[in-house]
């Protein structure tokens, strides 16, 4: 029934916002050392999505959550997480871990 889309399609949904724990200390850089390091741009995405990851952890334990700079961020992040995954699918014989990534 298109009345039914329409209240599916115009329902918001609140979901909470997810948490990163504190202590977590993942580091894309430190788990993709071996095969990361030789490339230098390959390095820099590395660099760059851990100090994106920083901005969200610290922007998500702030006592106020500051709703544009944690959207900033994020906007940030997704792009990095994507190429690291793109490298992934396309040269799986390169992305070795030296250290397991674990999200907490």
């Amino acid at each position: 029934h298109p009345d039914s889309i329409l209240r599916l399609a115009s329902a918001v949904h609140r979901f909470s916002i997810p948490y990163i724990n504190p202590e977590d200390q993942l580091s894309f850089e430190e788990s993709f050392k071996s095969c990361a390091s030789p490339h230098g741009n390959t390095l820099t995405v590395m660099r760059l999505t851990d100090s994106r990851r920083q901005a969200i952890k610290k922007n998500m334990a702030d006592g106020k959550l500051n709703h544009a700079a944690l959207s900033k961020a994020l906007t940030e992040y997704i792009p990095s997480i994507n190429q690291i995954l793109l490298s992934c699918k396309f040269q799986p014989e390169v992305a070795r871990l030296d250290k397991r990534l674990l999200f907490s």
